[in-house]
């Protein structure tokens, strides 16, 4: 079976995701549509492909998100849709959604590295007990020239870890405090949100774009002991004390680097063939932009 795809945006995460695309034997890129690149320049010719589509891909910037994929809808309605994150700029605009939530899979890629799926595996088996508490930092080096539709590092990296930690451990969050400081005037470039759930965890998720290193690792403390989790390394280990001497259990490790955006085209290949649900819904993706940017 040749699965038709279309791709609306060009940007960075559309080339990984055009690139992603053409090294799957399942499914084909038959139609593109970015209003930046002449070629591909043209709506009509774009919308006018959708009725042969069975998935649409849309990287375009976060502001015209629920817009595209309303447009792309309204024309196809049995199509699939991969939304980059965050889902939209706005809570608004991005409850409007809701009604094609069966249809549309937010892109959160996190959930599909290997160690984040291994720290789940952990926690649904047991293996943790209690989860007393869970710090993420996500550190990138200076990002410049700075993009004004993209001018919150919540939206732009935090939003990984507030995902992954739900995702992990099942967990309704609740702000407890955030914290942000701008070095550019109309940026948003550090940012600690501080969270917590029904057991009150206690929970802490740093993001920057200003350190001169880069930073993707979650720690979890729990009656186990502690897990750590590296996002780039895509390893899991778990410290424990044995004898007064520090013991370190590997849960996950592979030396050849999986890519996160092969296992997420998967599972939207499935929802297209097999008509499963989403992992990551739209109300999934609401409820996290509601923590990043509910005051």
């Amino acid at each position: 079976m040749n699965i038709n795809i279309g791709l609306c945006g060009l940007g960075n995460m559309g080339k990984k995701h055009k690139s992603t695309i053409e090294k799957n034997q399942l499914c084909s890129l038959t139609s593109i549509f970015d209003p930046g690149i002449e070629e591909h320049s043209n709506w009509d010719k774009f919308s006018s492909s959708l009725s042969e589509l069975d998935g649409v891909i849309i990287a375009c910037p976060s502001e015209y998100h629920v817009e595209v994929c309303k447009k792309v809808l309204a024309i196809n309605p049995r199509v699939k849709v991969l939304l980059e994150k965050p889902i939209s700029d706005s809570i608004e605009t991005a409850i409007e959604l809701i009604p094609w939530q069966k249809n549309i899979l937010v892109g959160q890629v996190e959930r599909f590295n290997p160690a984040v799926i291994a720290m789940r595996n952990e926690w649904v088996r047991g293996n943790t007990g209690n989860v007393f508490s869970v710090q993420t930092r996500r550190y990138s080096y200076p990002n410049r020239p700075l993009k004004q539709e993209n001018a919150d590092v919540s939206t732009d990296l935090l939003v990984h870890d507030v995902d992954a930690i739900k995702y992990i451990f099942d967990m309704k969050l609740e702000k407890v405090s955030h914290v942000s400081r701008s070095i550019t005037p109309g940026f948003t470039e550090l940012v600690n949100l501080h969270l917590t759930d029904s057991k009150n965890t206690y929970i802490t998720c740093c993001s920057n774009w200003v350190t001169p290193k880069s930073l993707r690792d979650m720690t979890i403390l729990c009656e186990q002991g502690m897990y750590v989790l590296d996002y780039v390394d895509q390893s899991l280990g778990l410290y424990t004390t044995s004898n007064g001497q520090q013991v370190r259990k590997k849960i996950y490790f592979s030396p050849e680097r999986k890519f996160p955006l092969d296992g997420e085209l998967q599972h939207f290949l499935d929802m297209i063939v097999d008509d499963v649900l989403p992992t990551c819904s739209v109300g999934d993706a609401i409820d996290t932009l509601k923590l990043l940017m509910e005051k």
